[in-house]
């Protein structure tokens, strides 16, 4: 089956009159998620239990083959990390979607683009 889309929030810019929510979807543990890549996203992890979990951000080969995924990432309890801005090149797969999963839908995904 195909990723679980996440929805992308995108960032007010830099003289917003207010703030905007990020929207967060739960991880998909046997398909994965995706987002369609803007070249300029950042990926934000919630980890809203009391038990720690990994994330993955699944890399694709940049011009000269090489790849980068970030394996099990550990992610604490009630912790958030961020990753970004992510660049197309190197993490946007064919169709232009990058991939993420984590091992337990505790673990929320937000995806801003700046």
């Amino acid at each position: 089956m195909p990723e679980t889309p996440l929805t992308v929030t995108t960032a007010p810019g830099a003289y917003a009159s207010a703030m905007t929510a990020v929207t967060m979807g739960a991880a998909d543990i046997g398909n994965g998620n995706s987002f369609v890549a803007t070249n300029n996203d950042l990926i934000l992890a919630w980890n809203d239990s009391a038990t720690p979990y990994t994330v993955t951000i699944t890399s694709q080969p940049d011009g000269k083959g090489r790849l980068g995924t970030i394996t099990t990432q550990a992610i604490a309890a009630d912790v958030h990390l961020i990753l970004g801005p992510m660049k197309t090149p190197g993490w946007a797969d064919s169709g232009g979607l990058i991939n993420v999963s984590a091992n337990n839908a505790s673990v929320k995904f937000g995806i801003i683009n700046l």
